[in-house]
């Protein structure tokens, strides 16, 4: 098994988006077995504000000929002037079958939580199709559609004063393009857009961008930015995050 394990520094995190970058963590080109990460992450601003915030990532693949499954997890806690301003986690469990190279039918389901966003719980589940339209040892371009189904429940009251509850169905779809820039240098872009069945102006859109480089072997410099915009989101919440991140890592 190849676990590594990155420890972060210099970082500004808003949240945990309540999509999973799934993309970043495949394994391609017929890798075989298990295979792994852990990420931890400390971030402490002082001056004008005076914030603190801990996350960690781990995730799992297994890999075979016909199929991979691939188990996420993630959390944060931050805390800003002594209180705790954030906390979030989320655990997502991906199956996806080897019809072909190119093509490769998939099911998944999820459940996360996020209080910066107001989320109390949120299940979902679904099943789609990804299509490999470039995967070489230097260049990957993929494309996938699926449909979900989501239960959430959010920290807002109605008029019987119970929690907001909804249960919707959306169509998920991204654009991934990963390039070997050169030994050791590598570029990453995925996006996905998420809008409902029946009411496209509805939707989510999100980015996430990631460059890295080894500089003394085994230790790789990373800087990812990642963006969600959430068409509707609860009463109070901006309609754009953004997250920017500097670390480095160290593989075996």
């Amino acid at each position: 098994m190849k676990i590594i394990f990155t420890v972060l520094f210099l970082v500004n995190v808003s949240t945990i988006f309540p999509q999973v970058n799934i993309e970043s963590l495949r394994k391609e080109l017929g890798h075989q077995g298990f295979s792994g990460s852990l990420d931890l992450g400390i971030s402490i601003r002082t001056g004008s504000v005076n914030v603190q915030e801990i996350s960690a990532k781990t995730h799992i693949n297994f890999s075979q000929p016909k199929f991979y499954l691939l188990l996420i997890g993630e959390g944060n806690l931050g805390w800003q002037g002594g209180k705790r301003f954030s906390n979030s986690g989320l655990a997502h469990l991906r199956f996806v079958h080897r019809l072909r190279t190119d093509v490769q039918p998939e099911i998944f389901v999820q459940t996360n939580y996020n209080s910066q966003r107001k989320l109390l719980e949120r299940y979902l589940a679904g099943v789609g199709i990804r299509i490999n339209a470039i995967n070489t040892e230097s260049q990957l371009f993929s494309i996938g559609l699926s449909g979900m189904y989501e239960f959430e429940k959010l920290k807002e009251l109605n008029f019987y004063e119970e929690n907001i509850t909804y249960s919707n169905w959306r169509w998920s779809s991204y654009i991934n393009y990963g390039l070997n820039i050169s030994e050791g240098v590598k570029l990453s872009n995925i996006s996905y857009y998420q809008p409902m069945f029946d009411d496209f102006s509805d939707f989510r859109l999100l980015n996430n961008t990631q460059f890295s480089f080894k500089f003394i072997e085994p230790l790789r410099f990373n800087f990812t930015f990642s963006l969600l915009y959430d068409d509707d989101p609860p009463s109070g919440v901006p309609v754009l995050d953004t997250r920017t991140r500097f670390g480095f890592g160290l593989s075996f």
